[in-house]
């Protein structure tokens, strides 16, 4: 009878010291789990407020790229169109998504100018191309800049 005294008192301390190590080993994943949680930075957001501008916004010839002698593109930025029906909220979130920056906008046709911050040509292209799987989005494109000559205009015809 001793000896199952002394066997049972050995197999509650073994399962004690299991039952404390298992404690301490759920304790440790716990503080990695939150220590990993603190360190994620989320990027920051902008706070869009599609009230800041009124209109869209003329072009500063400095920031023009041209593409060939009769088009070009404003560096950095994109034409959104949204549908009709699109809510602020949803115009807001496709902005913040491109971690774009709104720079004008015509509400009345729900047409914004987006400016996309270090994003050339192929990568603007590539993010227009995206945005048109949002169901709120119609279009999306570079905010194309034509130039025109004066032998364009001048009809030649007799």
């Amino acid at each position: 009878m001793e000896k199952r005294k002394k066997r049972g008192g050995a197999i509650a301390a073994i399962v004690i010291g299991i039952i404390v190590a298992l404690g301490a080993v759920l304790g440790v994943l716990i503080f990695l789990q939150g220590k990993g949680e603190e360190e994620k930075e989320e990027p920051e957001k902008k706070g869009i407020d599609l009230d800041s501008v009124s209109e869209l916004q003329a072009t500063n010839e400095d920031d023009v790229i041209m593409d060939n002698s009769v088009m070009g593109h404003v560096d950095g930025e994109l034409i959104i169109y949204f549908t009709p029906d699109a809510t602020d909220e949803e115009i807001i979130e496709v902005i913040e998504s491109i971690n774009g920056e709104l720079v004008g906008k015509d509400s009345q046709i729900n047409v914004y100018q987006v400016r996309v911050d270090g994003a050339d040509r192929d990568e603007l292209e590539e993010i227009a191309e995206e945005l048109l799987e949002n169901d709120c989005v119609l279009g999306a494109d570079l905010n194309n800049v034509y130039s025109i000559t004066q032998s364009m205009i001048t009809p030649d015809d007799p």
